[in-house]
């Protein structure tokens, strides 16, 4: 009988060739065994383990930590809050028959809407900074959204969507009623948000298709997703000149000059109260002009498109006014014109006259800019 071949998986049969991927374990490492006396090869330390290396880490998170509490803390979020309804109350009956009398089921303070205000399922009121849909039949509050930072210029109704006007400051710290936000009656649930441009005392008028803030001075026309799709009022352009602002105001209160940028011909005196004119082809077209202010080297302002033998007043006229400030070596020029509004043009002549302004300046401000390029290249 053959000797038992030992055939232990830790071990080799003789004469056998070497095997990869099979380790022996029980193998006894280079040097003799490891004990607890056996000195070991030292690992490398951390590139992350000294201290200045700890406190820059706590730094940044600090700076994390403080970034977002200030993002919140100035947000609007933190300021706003929207409770939406859970369950909306039943649409009440049409009545069969007008009825015989009225009386008064329940009244809340709505001193921010001017007309009531009834969508969908709910009835909506208007105060403070809140906004609320009450239940028809109980006047309990089924949605809120309120802003506790804002006071509430106007509310109204328009594409089945309640709009609330809020009052915000806007540029330069004018007053004006510059947010507005779009709740669904429903559920109080907020659709659209967009800055505006509204008047205080402005009021919401819609066609069924668009709504327009009214205004002293200025209307803003929005689509139903709130993008303001028109306004009438004032139109503004600005630019900057490589020319001092000196050079600036002769060119655009000096006939020589107009003539060279604007006009075919012009008569005009930069003189408060000096009336010239403005001259188009062979005379084909002469508007008259009154100077309104000349200030040099800052201001110089004029009233045009009143009708022809009156004198001109803010209720008849167009304002222009060109403002000229020192930009670095050169002169930031702001022209402005006002008065749209005021003249009292029926809606479709008014966005005629708009539109016209609107493209003449989009043309004759570039080419001023042009024109005084030239005039201070010129030897």
């Amino acid at each position: 009988m053959s000797e038992p071949v030992d055939r232990g998986r830790h071990r080799r049969e003789a004469g056998s060739e070497t095997s990869y991927g099979v380790e022996d374990v029980l193998a006894i490492p280079p040097g003799g065994p490891v004990t607890k006396h056996t000195a070991r090869p030292r690992s490398r330390p951390s590139p992350w383990s000294r201290k200045q290396d700890k406190v820059l880490a706590a730094v940044i998170v600090v700076s994390f930590l403080l970034a977002g509490f200030l993002v919140w803390i100035t947000s609007d979020s933190r300021v706003t809050t929207s409770q939406l309804a859970v369950t909306g109350s039943a649409v009440p009956p049409a009545p069969g028959a007008v009825p015989g009398s009225l009386t008064e089921i329940w009244q809340a303070r709505s001193g921010a809407a001017p007309v009531p205000v009834a969508e969908a399922n709910a009835v909506v009121t208007a105060d403070g900074g809140e906004v609320a849909g009450r239940d028809p039949f109980t006047g309990n509050i089924q949605w809120r959204y309120a802003r506790s930072n804002l006071q509430l210029c106007t509310v109204a109704s328009a594409w089945s969507k309640v709009n609330a006007v809020y009052r915000k400051d806007g540029v330069n710290n004018e007053s004006g009623c510059s947010e507005v936000t779009q709740l669904d009656p429903a559920t109080g649930r907020r659709t659209a948000q967009r800055n505006g441009d509204a008047q205080l005392g402005t009021r919401l008028v819609s066609d069924g298709s668009h709504v327009t803030t009214t205004g002293r001075t200025l209307l803003n026309t929005w689509r139903d997703d709130l993008v303001k799709s028109m306004e009438y009022g004032s139109i503004e352009r600005e630019i900057h000149v490589d020319a001092s602002p000196e050079v600036v105001f002769e060119v655009v209160s000096s006939p020589e000059h107009i003539s060279e940028w604007w006009t075919d011909d012009a008569e005009v005196e930069a003189t408060p109260g000096a009336v010239g004119e403005l001259v188009w082809g062979d005379r084909a077209e002469v508007v008259p002009i009154t100077v309104v202010n000349a200030e040099p080297p800052r201001l110089f302002s004029f009233r045009w498109c009143y009708p022809e033998g009156k004198v001109d007043d803010s209720a008849n006229s167009l304002l222009v006014t060109f403002e000229l400030t020192p930009s670095g070596t050169g002169t930031r020029i702001r022209l402005t014109e006002t008065g749209f509004r005021e003249m009292g043009w029926e809606a479709a002549k008014l966005a005629e006259q708009y539109r016209e302004h609107s493209v003449g300046w989009d043309t004759f401000v570039p080419r001023l800019g042009e024109y005084l390029a030239r005039l201070v290249s010129t030897p």
